[in-house]
């Protein structure tokens, strides 16, 4: 049996997204997920600014941002991901050491939880850039 699309089943009953179920229907979902991961990855390998964060979501949005929904989850599920993968990345290098330092100081019961914020609030990061990005993109086309 072929399945077609979860998402459908709940784009009907409850109205929420495709993309969060990774089903594609539209190809701008996917390639905005994909540059902003993509420019993220790059600029966070080159630089290690952590607010060049809020400059690629911000512009990946303009650039392709379809609606309001779509430029936030596109932001920050990419910002999120690829963060999330180079802390465990950095935090399997020094062999957790400076994770668990940390989060003693700010009392989280280990470094994965550490982790887990530190996704979170980059994940919301990106989300809001992108969808600020998104809003500029959309002013200009109602201003015009």
């Amino acid at each position: 049996m072929h399945i077609q699309c979860i998402s459908t089943i709940f784009e009907n009953s409850l109205r929420v997204s495709p993309f969060v179920f990774g089903c594609y229907k539209n190809s701008l979902l996917n390639m905005l997920f994909v540059v902003i991961a993509l420019l993220v990855f790059i600029t966070q390998s080159l630089f290690y600014h952590w607010w060049l964060i809020v400059v690629d979501a911000f512009l990946g949005a303009l650039l392709l941002g379809k609606n309001g929904w779509q430029a936030f989850l596109s932001g920050f599920l990419a910002v999120a991901l690829v963060w999330a993968g180079q802390a465990f990345y950095w935090n399997y290098q020094n062999e957790d050491l400076l994770a668990n330092k940390i989060a003693d100081l700010f009392f989280l019961p280990n470094s994965m939880a550490l982790l887990g914020v530190t996704v979170l609030i980059g994940g919301l990061v990106g989300g809001f850039s992108a969808l600020s990005g998104y809003s500029i993109k959309a002013f200009w086309q109602t201003k015009s």
